[in-house]
């Protein structure tokens, strides 16, 4: 049983260290989708809410009878438009196809570390009538951290942003990566694994626009193609470290016409810092806390702090001095909530070579992460 939870927590250090710099949940609930919110709106208006994540404001004279309506969260929305990435859950709103006279109003709640690192300003609702996605005019209230847009009938809605622009050759993220998890009386747990994917789209944080190769190595490891992810991937059955400090890694890319031949190398990391103080489950103070770490070196830290079930975000770049303190203006924004902290220790270039966008990278990546609590 112990060794189940250890693997599951080393499994989120991993997820969240694959998704690079998109740190939030894409708008899914971890918990599964809120129960549906039901009522009934007639000739004088009125407003449904689904627990704080989904608003339906209907103006008087926008229906001619009273109406049953209901807001449910749809767990599988189809696949967002092309370069974006969801940053609420769907939302089916029904009885689909209902028309007003007078614009509705469809209100949908975000979470900044959903954001992809993009600025709230960008975040568009789209709708979905069976026909695709369709951009609605937004308007994003920043303070509260809503998105609404007037509409004239329902469908299913969603709020997204923008995680692509168009690359001026092939875009290519190769990344080399290790978790490590450190358990309080335990030697910390290390797994490693290898990524690639190919873009027609700049997009750093996730594939967007995936092109496929015909291989991709990185020494001597073949990278396989995930469905899942649409991306390369390497990671052993049983989490185990084949990674070593210091050494210099090879990806060799065959592009078989889709993207030009590559061969770049990078340095693995020196060391693999992990946290040793807060330990695991530990609870501190939205006063503020200190963060150590048990290695230091030449090379930047960041550090994540991100909330579970959609909590919060924070993130700082720190010099690898061994420790870093956290002050309560950098935490006034958080709730007290579950939260995991994780420590990334990077070093990145970009890749220059004929027939790839220049912000191409090579990334050699180590993440310590822990669960704890703020209050």
């Amino acid at each position: 049983m112990r060794r189940t939870l250890l693997l599951l927590l080393l499994g989120a250090a991993v997820f969240a260290l694959a998704l690079g710099c998109s740190s939030g949940n894409g708008g899914t609930d971890p918990d599964g989708p809120t129960e549906p919110a039901e009522g009934s709106i007639g000739p004088e208006g009125g407003t449904l809410e689904l627990d704080g994540e989904a608003k339906l404001a209907i103006p008087a004279g926008a229906l001619a009878d009273t109406v049953d309506f209901s807001i449910e969260e749809n767990g599988s929305p189809t696949a967002p438009p092309a370069n974006k990435q969801f940053v609420t859950g769907a939302y089916n709103v029904e009885p689909s196809g209902t028309a007003f006279t007078t614009p509705a109003t469809i209100t949908l709640e975000y979470d900044e570390g959903d954001l992809a690192g993009e600025d709230e300003r960008s975040i568009v609702i789209y709708t979905d009538d069976g026909r695709g996605w369709e951009a609605l005019t937004t308007t994003v209230n920043e303070s509260d951290n809503e998105a609404s847009a007037e509409i004239d009938h329902l469908s299913e809605f969603v709020a997204a942003v923008d995680i692509g622009s168009s690359a001026d050759g092939v875009f290519a993220a190769l990344r080399i990566n290790r978790g490590v998890i450190k358990m309080p009386g335990m030697e910390p747990i290390i797994t490693d694994f290898l990524q690639a994917w190919f873009d027609s789209t700049v997009s750093p944080c996730a594939p967007a626009s995936p092109i496929m190769v015909d291989s991709v190595t990185c020494d001597e490891y073949v990278l396989e193609w995930s469905a899942v992810g649409t991306l390369y991937q390497y990671m052993p059955v049983i989490p185990i470290p084949f990674l070593e400090n210091g050494e210099t890694y090879t990806f060799d890319i065959d592009g078989g016409g889709q993207a030009p031949d590559l061969t770049v190398s990078i340095d693995f990391l020196d060391s693999s810092p992990c946290i040793t103080e807060p330990e695991m489950d530990d609870t501190v103070s939205l006063g503020g806390f200190t963060v150590t770490w048990d290695v230091t070196g030449s090379e930047n830290i960041w550090l994540t702090i991100i909330g579970v079930g959609g909590a919060g975000f924070v993130g700082v770049e720190t010099a690898n001095t061994g420790s870093y303190a956290f002050t309560a203006g950098q935490l006034n924004e958080l709730s007290p909530a579950p939260y995991v902290l994780t420590l990334n220790y990077v070093n990145a270039e970009n890749i220059d070579e004929p027939g790839y966008d220049p912000d191409s990278y090579v990334r050699a990546q180590v993440t310590s992460a822990i669960s704890m609590t703020l209050e």
